[in-house]
């Protein structure tokens, strides 16, 4: 008879990875090629205290991970020494985070990185007041300004001396 091992919590697919990782048919490579995978396989190595397999799957995962996965990834599974490299080179890029990137991240580290990211521009560099009007303009067209008023022209404010007696 068959008495199968029910894991709970463990999906097939990620056992399978594991098992893969650890009885490779071809020892020369892992089964294991994707984050996704490594990342399973990190998952059931913290979960089960395999400490030499937790090692190779950070090791397999770090040149495959992205910033925002080495954030999750390194909250998730306490890989600290991922973390201050992924936040520079999320506050170096150049485009924003996406909307898959924030809802991987959760609202508390989008809203850290958003810090870190204006404190980095706002200290490398401060723009003329034209400038950071072109970039706000490009997501907020400008306010429609009313007809000059009586008390006002084209050239500005009207400047009345008043004296007294």
């Amino acid at each position: 008879e068959t008495y199968p091992v029910k894991l709970d919590g463990v999906s097939v697919a990620d056992l399978e990875t594991l098992l893969g990782v650890l009885y490779p048919s071809d020892f020369s490579k892992s089964t294991a090629t994707t984050v996704d995978e490594w990342t399973s396989v990190l998952a059931l190595a913290t979960k089960w205290s395999f400490t030499t397999i937790r090692t190779l799957a950070i090791g397999e995962l770090f040149p495959l991970a992205s910033p925002v996965d080495k954030i999750v990834v390194g909250r998730q599974y306490d890989i600290p020494e991922w973390l201050q490299d992924a936040y520079i080179a999320i506050c170096e890029r150049p485009e924003a985070l996406t909307k898959k990137e924030g809802e991987r991240l959760g609202l508390d580290e989008v809203i850290r990185i958003s810090q870190l990211r204006q404190d980095v521009r706002t200290s490398a560099v401060l723009l003329e007041r034209g400038e950071i009007q072109t970039f706000v303009g490009a997501i907020a067209p400008p306010i429609q300004k009313a007809p000059f008023s009586t008390s006002e022209s084209a050239d500005g404010p009207e400047i009345v001396e008043v004296r007294s007696h």
